[in-house]
């Protein structure tokens, strides 16, 4: 299969590169590749994409797109299309060396949200106690982590901050989210 062969080569890559510092950890983070990417071509599971970086097995960048037409968030990215040309939710996940003992971090790059809607924090994060030690399990893959940010994003009326047009930065949203985890007295 197609994804698969893809999943093997990246694999191979990776090992030859010396760039899998941690095997246990590798392993899962390729099994959660090949999981979704066979949800995505296998049409089960649709509005994102997602890749690791080409020399970082540990950081993905994460595209969230085709939102119902009737979601604020849709009607927004049409406009932030017409504005730069591009029309999908960038994000960014980044996995600890003890990956899936520990969540992966999550964060919108762009574009900034307006606040308080979407459960994206004023600093790009993810607000969800499931990315926090409090609320994670080492069951979770990948795939259901993204589907549910997806829906937490429409869920929670997501909307683009038209006024601000600067990326998020990782600082200000490791900050935040360590912030807003206190709040809550989730642990992190």
């Amino acid at each position: 299969r197609r994804v698969h062969g893809k999943i093997e080569q990246m694999s191979k890559d990776y090992e030859s590169r010396r760039l899998v510092p941690h095997a246990g950890a590798a392993k899962r983070i390729f099994d959660d590749l090949r999981q979704l990417w066979q949800a995505i071509e296998e049409g089960t599971t649709r509005g994102f994409h997602a890749e690791p970086l080409a020399d970082n097995l540990y950081r993905w960048n994460v595209f969230f797109k085709d939102f119902d037409k009737d979601t604020p968030l849709y009607k927004d990215l049409q406009k932030y299309k017409q504005d730069s040309g591009k029309d999908s939710v960038e994000l960014v996940c980044d996995f600890p060396a003890d990956y899936p003992h520990n969540p992966p971090f999550i964060r919108v790059l762009r574009p900034r949200f307006a606040f308080h809607t979407g459960h994206v924090t004023i600093g790009g994060s993810i607000c969800m106690e499931l990315l926090t030690n409090s609320g994670w399990t080492s069951v979770n893959s990948i795939e259901s982590i993204l589907v549910q940010i997806r829906a937490e994003m429409i869920a929670g009326n997501g909307r683009i901050d038209f006024g601000n047009r600067s990326d998020y930065s990782e600082a200000e949203a490791r900050q935040v989210f360590q912030r807003v985890a206190n709040q809550h007295g989730w642990k992190i």
